[in-house]
């Protein structure tokens, strides 16, 4: 499924990618041993636990489908939010990286709290899998508020912006050209993606 799901997201290249290693089926992945527990708990957080390839979509679980399919996205494209986020992301000293997520109220909508989940992403990893590829994307390095990430509140006033700062160390296995930083604000109860 991969190669045909990576094919689509690179026809689509305003979606957001994370890659999640959950400890199931495979628990002797390279990029699941990294961070066992923050990987696992995403994917317990959807409830997708175990067996791999599952594809989520602004915080729906897609079961059963196509990955290669040109319409993937359609339904989710065009859409308009009431936030909008600001990542900064910089070396703060010489073994730690500063990330401040910046959530700005764009209209007069009456949500005033939500759940943001931050994460420190490698863009691409060139490593040989027992599963025949060699190129992995959008790995999940760390988590920046938590595992779980955390419940905020967001801001109330039109243009008002409220932020959130995270202090994440270093670790020697990071390819530092291909970090970033990516934010995800979601409906509390629903899990349903406000903003990216």
């Amino acid at each position: 499924k991969n190669p045909g799901f990576y094919a689509e997201l690179e026809n689509h290249p305003n979606v957001i990618h994370l890659a999640v290693h959950p400890s199931a089926p495979y628990d002797d992945c390279i990029f699941n041993e990294h961070n066992p527990t923050e990987n696992d708990d995403r994917t317990n957080y959807y409830g997708i636990y175990g067996g791999t390839p599952k594809l989520v979509i602004q915080g729906e679980f897609k079961d059963g489908a196509n990955f290669s399919n040109p319409n993937l996205y359609a339904a989710y494209e065009g859409k308009t939010t009431s936030f909008s986020i600001l990542i900064t992301q910089q070396l703060k000293t010489v073994d730690s990286i500063e990330v401040i997520v910046d959530i700005t109220k764009e209209d007069t909508s009456t949500l005033t709290s939500a759940h943001l989940y931050g994460v420190l992403a490698e863009a691409e990893i060139g490593y040989d899998a027992p599963n025949g590829e060699s190129t992995h994307h959008d790995v999940l390095r760390k988590s920046l508020f938590g595992s779980a990430g955390e419940s905020v509140t967001l801001p109330t006033v039109l243009n008002e912006t409220k932020s959130y700062t995270a202090l994440v160390r270093k670790h020697s296995d990071w390819n530092m050209t291909e970090m970033y930083a990516m934010a995800i604000l979601q409906d509390g109860a629903s899990q349903k993606v406000i903003q990216a």
